[in-house]
């Protein structure tokens, strides 16, 4: 993704609101996974087994949130992990990717899995926070703005 070193606002700012368009597309995504560090992504990758740990998938409107926040800090390893962190009801720190565990259903003697999609209302608000950013980044300049998440509740795991 070059854009997200080389791009200028203009071509930034295409991305951030396509990416923004996400938001409800609840699909497993398959092509981003926990790590952002490209070594233990491949670490990572080399011990898994074939069928790709559930823990380490997030929906493509999670990762979205993710690739905006990695075009404002210009690098794609800005956080360790590709999950969220923020305290839940019970003062307790919390993380998602927007997925639940795999639920695995038996149906005429064939099996298959679903995902559950959960944290809905934490992705919901995720959503506003980005979206209110994306439109002062539009007014005042990527570069005259805080972190998407400056000020929030919530942070991505290892964020710088």
């Amino acid at each position: 993704m070059e854009a997200i070193t080389l791009g200028n606002d203009s071509l930034k700012l295409e991305l951030l609101e396509a990416l923004l368009s996400k938001k409800g597309d609840k699909r497993i995504n398959n092509t981003w996974f926990e790590y952002t560090n490209e070594a233990t992504q491949q670490n990572f990758n080399a011990k898994k087994s074939k069928t790709i740990q559930e823990a380490n998938l997030g929906t493509n409107q999670f990762i979205a949130l993710y690739l905006i926040s990695a075009i404002y800090y210009g690098d794609l390893e800005f956080c360790e992990q590709i999950q969220i962190q923020y305290m839940n009801s019970t003062n307790e720190v919390s993380q998602t990717t927007n997925l639940k565990y795999k639920l695995c259903r038996t149906f005429k003697g064939e099996s298959f899995v679903r995902y559950r999609v959960v944290d809905n209302k934490i992705v919901t608000k995720l959503y506003l926070i980005y979206k209110r950013w994306y439109e002062a980044a539009k007014a005042k300049g990527l570069k005259n703005v805080p972190p998407p998440l400056n000020g929030t509740v919530f942070k991505w795991d290892g964020e710088r």
